[in-house]
């Protein structure tokens, strides 16, 4: 039973609602974000103004319900001949049409208290939120000056009569009161200054911890890395994994940095879902979780250098041009992410989903993608110099105009791939990797007589590829 259900879920996946299928593969990843979305919806508190309300009114309609009836009870209790003889007649008065004569007056009075006292409590209610309105606007005068204070604190304009300690342990504090006005509680006046403050303030935590050397680091080694051939691109790939690894052993230590990491870390639907103009922004060593959902959001140029964003949820996200250099994405979910040239030099992708994912032009020298699943994406025109797809799913992938040397494709899957125009003898290991007859490995493949493809294939069987 179970070998049946696990076959016909990876019929589901790989056939049916596969990457194959660009309609369908489509259509996959759209209700999965449009699951996730709902999900977060169903978490986004709502109806906040009439919470704060309902009670009052909820708490009176039942006061103005329950102590008619518990008096009448206590009539009929004291007076049970009297209340039996009201009793008839309010029947009587419905149902004989020849009766009579009850005083229409105390009944219409009777009726008119039971029905209008809802009334009352639906105009009272509506009268408390004109009120709480009011007042809010109010407060907005209160809340601008209370802000305004904040604020500055959280920027570090403190005293310096006060301890260096002091200073921090204040900023702290003043950084941890703008969340309040970073989710909007306050409105969204207040949202976007706060946003504002808190990514000037991501800026200046880079500079002080250090992480904004690396990508010094990365320019300089692109420069010189460009123009490396042979043995001496693998030395190159080395040294630089040498320096990002060692890269976050020498951060500096700082207090107010952590706590802006906390906040971006706890914040994250805040900040990174609530439609703020995010592009350009520095997210350098954020650290986000799996039950993050960042789908289709856009981060165009911005940074997340040395990030640990494990099992993060960015199908169909918006990442051209981001530099994520050292980056740390185990299986995390990128399919149908458009990564335009990007900076990926370093990025550990183990165990990603990039289904389908665009990465031309894209850096990513000495990135790892190992057990990393990147059917049909596309790779063309992309730096991947030194990168290791160990036990990769490259099935369907275009590496077309890739620049391979150095590159690990040991154990990939690469069925149905296209390896057009590529040099076997400048790829790395490729012991273990699997092509087959679909695997393109020169233009017009399809159109090559058998000799010819046996030829072209011999290369990549003699680096160690199997055909299956």
């Amino acid at each position: 039973m179970a070998e049946w259900r696990k076959r016909f879920s990876r019929w589901w996946v790989d056939e049916l609602f596969g990457p194959r299928h660009e309609v369908r593969f489509a259509l996959r990843i759209g209700m999965r974000v449009a699951w996730l979305r709902f999900r977060l919806w169903l978490r986004r508190p709502r109806g906040i103004g009439l919470r704060r309300h309902w009670p009052k009114p909820v708490a009176l309609a039942l006061i103005g319900v329950l102590v008619p009836l518990g008096i009448a009870t206590l009539l009929s209790l004291l007076f049970p001949q009297e209340a039996r003889g009201v009793a008839l007649a309010f029947r009587r008065l419905f149902t004989d049409p020849a009766a009579p004569r009850l005083e229409w007056r105390e009944a219409a009075q009777i009726l008119l208290l039971l029905i209008g006292v809802p009334s009352a409590f639906l105009l009272w209610l509506f009268r408390d939120l004109n009120v709480n309105a009011t007042l809010d606007n109010q407060r907005k005068d209160v809340n601008l000056k209370e802000f305004q204070e904040i604020q500055m604190r959280a920027a570090g304009a403190i005293d310096e009569k006060f301890p260096a300690a002091a200073r921090d342990t204040l900023q702290i504090a003043a950084l941890h009161q703008m969340r309040a006005f970073l989710r909007g509680e306050y409105g969204k006046s207040f949202q976007r200054p706060a946003f504002e403050l808190l990514r000037a303030r991501l800026v200046a935590s880079a500079e002080a911890t250090g992480s904004s050397i690396v990508g010094n680091w990365m320019q300089d080694w692109r420069e010189r890395f460009g123009r490396l051939e042979g043995r001496d691109v693998t030395r190159a790939i080395t040294e630089m994994k040498r320096e990002i690894a060692g890269a976050r052993r020498k951060l500096r230590p700082c207090a107010i940095a952590a706590a802006e990491q906390i906040i971006l870390s706890e914040e994250w639907e805040a900040v990174l879902r609530g439609h703020l103009p995010l592009a350009g922004s520095a997210f350098d060593r954020i650290q986000l979780g799996r039950k993050t959902v960042l789908s289709g959001s856009s981060f165009i140029d911005c940074r997340f250098r040395l990030a640990r964003l494990r099992y993060v949820h960015l199908e169909r996200a918006e990442l051209s041009g981001a530099y994520l250099e050292g980056a740390y994405l185990r299986g995390a979910h990128l399919e149908q992410a458009s990564l335009f040239y990007a900076y990926l030099e370093y990025t550990s992708f183990v165990g990603a989903n990039l289904d389908r994912a665009l990465l031309q032009g894209a850096n990513a020298a000495g990135a790892r993608f190992t057990s990393a699943s990147l059917r049909f994406a596309m790779l063309s025109d992309t730096d991947l110099r030194g990168a290791s797809f160990l036990n990769a799913d490259l099935r369907g992938a275009d590496f077309v105009g890739a620049d391979l040397a150095g590159t690990s494709l040991r154990g990939a899957r690469l069925e149905g791939a296209k390896l057009v125009d590529q040099d076997a003898s400048l790829v790395g290991n490729c012991i273990g990797a699997t092509f087959d007859e679909a695997t393109a490995f020169a233009p017009d493949w399809m159109a090559l007589p058998e000799s010819e493809c046996e030829a072209a294939r011999q290369p990549w069987v003699a680096k160690g590829m199997k055909r299956v």
